[in-house]
């Protein structure tokens, strides 16, 4: 890969560590964990999956990157990587305008609070780093083909729909165990289906020749899901048995508790992989 390929991939691993940090700093620090507005789901939910997503894409853009030297880079294999690499700045914005609007809808939390002001340059801090990579990331693209206007539409119009679902997603539907899983699968949608749409119209490339849907292709496909529900279900039990490290719920709601962990998970990564598969390559 080019050099400053490698070196976007470095970026923004970095970048996904940071959120992360930041991330986990506003929802324990003892001065802000009281005054986020954004601790509760959805916007809790948008924010967990974007830094869970934004390492995973941050191992895959590295992988890519450092990949052992071959005779030559295809221009698709350094598409998919700018695409995997922009993907991790778009998972921290979107991120941001999850807490924003939470904290539009919530401003008596935290206006006026004394720690109001540490929140406010968290988040602004957290917002020109990412604009600081998508820069440098743009700055490697080569490629001057424009990007159809049908892509670019269709990227406004997902990201329009799901930012305003997320300012009026009635957040009472969260008092009750149902409603409060199909809120965290909401979270889900909101963050990965823009990104999903976006990537293709930031990074356009050529459309393929080949029509048709051979066998090959349709079980690669298969394939897919199926490995994206296998991720799924190992980042369940990981999270799973890091709460059991930390105390663990009620010997009664153990087995509950496992599976709604087991479920969420896997139905995070096959919406994240219907969504972002296609734009960042991870189907032939």
């Amino acid at each position: 890969m080019p050099g400053s390929l490698k070196w976007n991939a470095v970026v923004v691993a970095a970048l996904a560590m940071l959120s992360w940090c930041a991330f986990m700093f506003a929802k324990h620090d003892p001065a802000l964990r009281p005054i986020i507005p954004f601790g509760d789901d959805p916007y809790d939910a948008v924010g967990s999956f974007a830094v869970l997503g934004g390492a995973l894409l941050a191992a895959l853009s590295v992988l890519r990157a450092f990949r052992p030297r071959q005779a030559m880079v295809s221009t698709a294999a350094q598409l998919y990587l700018l695409r995997s690499e922009a993907a991790i700045v778009l998972t921290v914005y979107a991120m941001l305008a999850s807490d924003v609007i939470a904290m539009a809808r919530h401003p008596s939390a935290w206006l006026g609070a004394a720690a109001g002001n540490e929140l406010v340059a968290l988040i602004v801090t957290m917002a020109v780093l990412a604009s600081g990579a998508l820069l440098l990331i743009k700055r490697s693209v080569r490629d001057t083909r424009a990007p159809a206007p049908l892509s670019w539409r269709k990227a406004v119009l997902v990201a329009s729909a799901c930012t305003l679902a997320l300012c009026f997603y009635p957040e009472g539907l969260v008092s009750t165990l149902f409603p409060h899983l199909l809120t965290i699968v909401f979270g889900d949608v909101v963050l990965f289906a823009p990104i999903g749409f976006l990537l293709p119209a930031m990074f356009p490339g050529a459309r393929s020749a080949v029509s048709g849907d051979t066998p090959d292709q349709r079980q690669v496909r298969w394939a897919r899901w199926g490995v994206a529900l296998l991720v799924g279900v190992g980042l369940g039990l990981v999270i799973f048995a890091g709460e059991m490290i930390e105390g663990g719920p009620p010997a009664g709601r153990l087995l509950l508790v496992a599976l709604v962990y087991l479920g969420l998970t896997a139905a995070t990564a096959l919406v994240a992989c219907a969504f972002l598969a296609k734009p960042i390559g991870l189907v032939p």
